[in-house]
Order: structure tokens, then C-alpha cells, then sequence
């Protein structure tokens, strides 16, 4: 600070140099004028009668040892003003330089600060790409057990019902049985009154019997026998159409035959009797009576005697096998005498094993069978099935998701696509399709079926199930064989179960609108039929085609605007080429047969 600048401030304090920081001491309080006029060059100093002075005290508490009154009122020495000044702002950059290496301290931890800032952003980042994935599983596994559920509660629905069905049916069941029971216990017992009533009439019979038929009669009782049967059969119907046990009554029973003269003798030398014409007919005219009111009953000596019946004709097989140099076919063993067979020769059972038996007989380092896309997996015994079930496992995903294992030969003998990619990455362990792609109960059904084909003895096919009701589920299905790339063979019964739905006019929008949700346009011949048919109806102008509807189909799936704009244009080219030959039935004929595949 400059000189004129320090008077220009009017500072009534003088700065002390004893210290590093300045401290400002207060200038004594100027003296008041006086009127005393005083000469040049003369300094009074007044006298207090003989009396010093003491020295007068300074502001900051220390003595002032100033010479005189006037030492302290001189100013500072311009010399010393600079250097106080020099001194003040040396301080002052001091200060400043330690502000400064505080600051650039404190800036070097902010930035430390700063980077493990960043450094924990980004691996909070990564965490929330991680939970976000966690996040968009959770919801995909979340709709997928709601489907569950909902096939469930339909499913109990069903079961309800049937139940109750089921349980009405029980209920007549139940009310047949208890009236049958009714009616048995009334047959029995009127059967053990029928009993009763019959040994009632053996009792009386053999004690009306005479004691004196001599054996000689006994050809004769068997000759009149011959005619009895006649009418005791009808006597059997009259009783078969009377009324209940407690109107049955015994009159008249008629007698089998009439013992005349019991004790005159008979010539034991007659043999058989004689009978004539006029005999005969007394004896058509029915058995004779006596005075007795029950039959006699047959005796083991009254039986005729009827010689046994031919046996019958043994068929044989109309077919000549010599004649065609081939021997008869045997009979096959059952496989209890097979194995005995086997064994008595010295050999094991060689048919293979079935079921998880089978399963646990794989060979993880087996190679690799024939592979042949064009062939049916279900037409080979399972022998030759067991085979695709050896060498590794690979693991199949969706996006992060894993679906399950499958053998790896099993899954390209299937699946064209997977043949594909395993026989460009041999050394690959797992088959990923892209994530949300399909519904992962619809995939484990054809990854089951694939791997069960490889141990079950019997072959089967995934079949859709029918009903409206079920064409989600249905879709899903046919969805999740087109992404898993399984060949045409295994799923082109599906394609038939909805095209026929479809060419038969029984879609409902619901079902449209689901094929074109869940279709793949590179390789679906559902949704190919579904837009030929609906071209073709366009171009036809059905009565039952909506038009409305179909509008907003396509305002919702472009892909079958596109689809439905090129096969229109491909029928109207074709109608009008029909039209310039003069064949319009041909023209007609060959558009309902017309299809576009792209």
C-alpha cells in the first residue's frame, strides 16, 4: 500500500512490526488547542509543581517508552510502512498458498471420491440389468403358472362335473342293486317254498309207491314214459304262467302210469313188450291216472337209453401250404417258455429292457447313430431307439432360462434345426433359442416326448386337445414344436386338426386372432391356410364371411395384411388370365386349389 494511498484511508491506528499478523494499536487521543500563543522555536511542556510525569500507559496494556508526549503522535516512517505492508501480504499469500494445498488436497479425494462413485454406479448398474432379468424370468414363470392355473381350474371344472355326473349314475346303480336285492330275496324265498313243497311230494310219492312192480313192467312203464314228456311240459308252461307261489295248488296231478293187478304174477320170461297199433293210439291219448293224486317220478331204470352223439368235424385251414412251398405258422412261445429255452442252451435274455431300466443303461461315451431327418423315430423298434438315447446330454434355453436335457443324438435326429447347429458346433453343450420366444410347459412336453421315446417299449404322439377351450393351450403347442425345429413328421397333425377347423368354417375370431399372435411367418402352414382361406372367401364373396371382423384383423397383424394383399393379387391374375381364355370354371377350379407359401 502505497503512502497516499495509507493517508488517503484516514486510519487513526498505526500497525506494529513486532509480529508475523499486524496488530493495530489505537493512537493516543489528540490534545485540545489552547489559547495560549506561543512563540517560534519555544516548546512549552507544562509543569505539574515540580512533579514527573509518568509515562503514559499504552492502549494494548505495555508502557510506552517514548521520550516525550510528541514520540507518539509522530507517524510512521514511509520505510516502515512498506515493509509492514510487504509483511501483511506475505502473510496473506501464505494463508493462501495453505488454502491452496487444502484445497488441492481436498480435491484430489473428491476426485478418489468420484471414482469410487463411478465404480459403484457401475456395478449397481450391472445389478439392475441382472434383477431385470431376474425380474422379466419371475414375470414370464408368473404367466406361465397363471396358464397352469387356469387349465387347472378348468380342468377341476370338468372333473365336477363329471363327478357329478358320475355320481347320479352311482345313485341309480346303487338303487338297481337294492331293488335286485329285493327281488332275489323274493325268488329265494319262493324257491325255498318250491323246495319244500317238492320234498313234500318226493315224501308222498315214494310212500304211494307199491312195493310189488316186479321188474318185468319196468319195459312197459318205459314205453308209456316215451309220450309222457309231452304232457308234462305242458303242464310245466300252465305253471311257468300261473300267478304268485301263494296261489299255487296241486289238483289233479295226472300219474305217468296205472298199476293194475300189483299182485298177479308176471311171466318173468317176457323180455320186452308188444305193442300194437291200437295200442298206440290209447297211448296217444295221454298217461293213464289211478287213484293217487302225485306222479311217479323217473327212476334211473325208467331213463331211455339215447346212443352219445357224433363228434364234431375238426375245421382246418382251406390253405394248402405245400403248395406254395411254406411251412405252417407255429405258435409262439409264450416268454416265460422263451427264457427257459435260453437258459437251457446257455444264454442270457437278450430282449432289451424297457421303461427307467433302459434309461439307466445309457452310454454317455456311445457314438453317434445313423442320423436320417426323413425318418420316423416312432416306426423303429426300441432297440434301434435306444440308440439316439446314448453319447452326452446338451442343455436346451430359452434366452437365460434353462428348459431341461436332452440326449444330444435324440434331438437331432428330431429336430432339424438342432441337427443344424450341433453339426456346425460339434463341441457345443446347449441349444439356446431366443428368450420369451415359446411357453416353457409347452417345450418340456416335446422335450418329455422326445426323451421318453428313447426307453418306452410303447410309441406315441403330442396330440392337441380338443374343444374351443383349449386353443390357447393347442397354439402354444404347435408355437413351441416350430421353435424347437422338430421336423414335419411329429407335428403334422396338427397342422391337419386346425386347417380342417379352418376350411370347415368353424374358426371363431378368438382362434384367428391367436394364430396370428402366436405364428411364425417363415415356417407356419397354419397361418398360411388361415390367410388362403380367408383370400379365397374375400375373392368368392361368402355369405358367412365378415367383413368387419377380417378388417380388423388385419389393422391389428400387418403380416396378415401383407399376406392376405399378395394372395388376393395372385387370385385376381389368375381370374383374369381365366376370363381372356374363355374357361372361367377352370379359372374358379384352380383358385380354390391355389395357395401362396412364402
Amino acid at each position: 500500500m502505497s503512502a497516499s494511498a495509507f493517508w488517503a484511508n484516514k486510519t487513526d491506528s498505526v500497525k506494529l512490526t513486532n509480529s508475523t499478523s499486524p496488530i493495530l494499536t489505537e493512537l493516543p487521543p489528540k490534545r485540545t488547542a489552547t489559547s495560549t500563543k506561543m512563540k517560534k522555536g519555544l516548546v512549552l511542556k507544562p509543569m505539574n509543581n515540580g512533579a514527573v510525569q509518568p509515562p503514559s500507559a499504552a492502549t494494548n496494556g505495555k508502557l510506552s517508552w517514548a521520550d516525550t508526549e510528541d514520540d507518539d503522535n509522530l507517524p510512521a516512517l514511509p520505510g516502515l510502512r512498506k515493509d509492514r505492508a510487504i509483511a501483511t501480504l506475505e502473510a496473506a499469500v501464505s494463508q493462501k498458498d495453505a488454502r491452496i494445498g487444502d484445497l488441492e488436497a481436498y480435491g484430489g479425494t473428491t476426485a478418489l471420491r468420484i471414482e469410487q462413485l463411478e465404480a459403484s454406479s457401475t456395478e449397481k448398474d450391472a445389478l439392475l440389468s441382472s434383477l431385470d432379468a431376474v425380474v422379466e424370468n419371475h414375470l414370464a414363470r408368473t404367466s406361465e403358472l397363471e396358464y397352469v392355473v387356469k387349465e387347472k381350474n378348468a380342468r377341476i371344472f370338468d372333473l365336477e362335473e363329471e363327478n357329478k355326473l358320475q355320481s347320479s349314475h352311482v345313485q341309480r346303480l346303487v338303487a338297481q342293486v337294492d331293488e335286485k336285492n329285493c327281488r332275489i330275496a323274493i325268488l329265494e324265498k319262493e324257491l325255498d317254498t318250491k323246495a319244500a313243497i317238492i320234498r313234500e311230494l318226493k315224501t308222498t310219492s315214494d310212500a304211494l309207491l307199491p312195493a310189488s312192480v316186479s321188474k318185468a313192467e319196468i319195459p312197459k312203464f318205459k314205453a308209456e314214459l316215451e309220450l309222457a314228456p309231452i304232457d308234462t311240459c305242458e303242464q310245466s308252461e300252465k305253471l311257468e304262467q300261473s300267478g304268485p307261489e301263494s296261489d299255487f295248488e296241486v289238483n289233479q296231478i295226472p300219474v305217468l302210469c296205472e298199476i293194475e293187478g300189483a299182485s298177479t304174477p308176471v311171466n318173468s320170461s317176457v323180455t320186452s313188450p308188444v305193442i300194437d297199433a291200437s295200442d298206440k293210439a290209447k297211448i296217444a291219448n295221454g298217461p293213464t291216472f289211478t287213484n293217487t293224486e302225485f306222479p311217479v317220478f323217473v327212476t334211473e331204470e325208467t331213463l331211455k337209453a339215447v346212443p352219445p352223439a357224433p363228434a364234431p368235424k375238426k375245421l382246418t385251414f382251406p390253405i394248402n401250404w405245400a403248395k406254395y412251398s411254406q411251412k405252417a405258422v407255429q405258435t409262439a412261445m409264450s416268454p416265460a417258455e422263451k427264457k427257459l429255452q435260453l437258459k437251457q442252451h446257455g444264454k442270457d435274455d437278450m430282449s432289451p429292457p424297457t421303461g427307467l431300466a433302459a434309461k439307466m443303461k445309457r452310454d454317455p461315451s456311445a457314438g453317434a447313430p445313423g442320423f436320417n431327418p426323413s425318418l420316423d423315430i416312432r416306426q423303429l423298434p426300441l432297440a434301434k431307439r435306444m440308440a439316439y438315447g446314448n453319447g452326452p446330454e446338451v442343455a436346451i434355453k430359452m434366452g437365460n432360462v434353462k428348459l431341461g436335457s436332452l440326449p444330444k443324438f435324440m434331438l437331432m435326429q428330431c429336430s432339424g434345426k438342432a441337427h443344424k447347429h450341433f453339426s456346425a458346433h460339434p463341441d457345443a453343450t446347449s441349444f439356446v433359442l431366443p428368450a420369451n420366444s415359446m411357453a416353457i410347459e409347452a417345450a418340456k412336453l416335446h422335450m418329455k416326448w422326445m426323451d421318453e421315446m428313447t426307453y418306452q417299449g410303447r410309441v406315441y404322439s403330442v396330440t392337441l386337445n380338443a374343444g374351443a377351450k383349449h386353443d390357447l393351450k393347442n397354439l402354444q403347442i404347435c408355437r413351441a414344436a416350430r421353435i424347437l425345429g422338430l421336423n414335419n413328421t411329429y407335428i403334422g397333425h396338427f397342422t391337419k386338426q386346425l386347417c380342417d377347423r379352418i376350411r370347415n368354417n368353424d374358426a371363431t375370431v378368438e382362434l384367428m386372432d391367436l394364430i396370428c399372435t402366436l405364428s411364425i411367418p417363415e415356417n407356419d402352414p397354419v397361418f398360411d391356410c388361415l390367410a388362403n382361406n380367408l383370400a379365397t372367401r374375400r375373392a368368392r364373396k361368402a355369405a358367412e364371411f365378415d367383413v368387419d371382423a377380417v378388417a380388423k384383423l388385419e389393422a391389428k397383424h400387418p403380416a396378415l395384411a401383407k399376406k392376405l394383399a399378395t394372395i388376393s393379387a395372385c387370385l385376381t391374375g389368375r381370374a383374369k388370365q381365366g376370363r381372356s381364355r374363355g374357361s372361367s370354371t377352370r379359372a374358379s377350379s384352380s383358385d380354390s386349389r391355389y395357395l401362396v407359401f412364402n
